[in-house]
């Protein structure tokens, strides 16, 4: 019979603490359901950041590819250009500063030239 009164007791000991653990997992609850809710829209935002970088990346490599694409397309015509603005000497800009009214366009291709010269050409 002690034994028995024993282990009742016990029951109602542990039904007691598996009552309040039951109350504190409901207070917890919405808690963490909230908690995992701000975890699962974080973690969509940072998909769609990850997202608009992948596209960016893409973007900017693509826009790198056409860059070097025009590059050396132009370089051909930039050693052209440097090779003949090499060969301008101080007797041409002599000539040209004889010229009373020059041709037109004579000035916008000194420009361009001093702009070359000034610039390396880049």
């Amino acid at each position: 019979v002690d034994q028995v009164r024993t282990l009742d007791e016990e029951i109602k000991s542990k039904l007691e603490r598996l009552e309040q653990k039951a109350m504190q997992r409901d207070k917890l609850a919405p808690m963490v359901d909230a908690e995992a809710a701000c975890v699962l829209a974080e973690g969509e935002k940072a998909l769609a950041l990850a997202l608009q970088a992948e596209t960016k990346q893409a973007e900017a490599e693509a826009m790198q590819a056409d860059i070097q694409a025009h590059d050396r397309e132009a370089a051909p015509a930039l050693e052209a250009i440097s090779r003949a603005l090499s060969s301008i000497n101080r007797r041409d800009v002599m000539d040209l500063k004889a010229l009373g009214s020059p041709p037109p366009g004579v000035d916008d291709v000194l420009a361009a030239c001093i702009m070359l010269l000034n610039d390396g050409g880049r």
